[in-house]
């Protein structure tokens, strides 16, 4: 592993839902923690959202290994604005692998 490569600041968020007086629940996200990564553009893509063309950006994130990063939480991009990188997969190499690589995407529409 090169630490010069993790060069990108991120924030973990995890998703929490609060109980709203009609029954539902009000989703919000809460910082778990911020950390370095690599972050590196794969790919680019059109889907249709309402209609609506929306343009879909692919990135592969990679952080030093954690094992409670799953699909049901999101990153925030501080280096690059503050953006959101929703989480489509984990790669997770087992305790033996020095690091986690996420797949994510910008512009997509989160889970749940």
């Amino acid at each position: 592993m090169q630490p010069g490569r993790f060069d990108q600041r991120v924030a973990i968020d995890a998703e929490t839902k609060t109980p709203d007086d009609a029954g539902g629940a009000a989703r919000d996200w809460v910082e778990i923690k911020q950390v370095w990564a690599a972050v590196w553009a794969i790919g680019a893509r059109e889907q249709f959202s309402a209609a609506q063309p929306e343009g879909v950006s692919t990135y592969r994130v990679i952080l030093r290994r954690r094992d409670d990063i799953t699909v049901r939480h999101r990153l925030r991009w501080l280096t690059n604005g503050d953006q959101i990188l929703n989480i489509r997969g984990v790669i997770d190499g087992g305790p033996r692998n020095a690091t986690t690589e996420l797949l994510c995407e910008i512009g997509a529409v989160g889970l749940g």
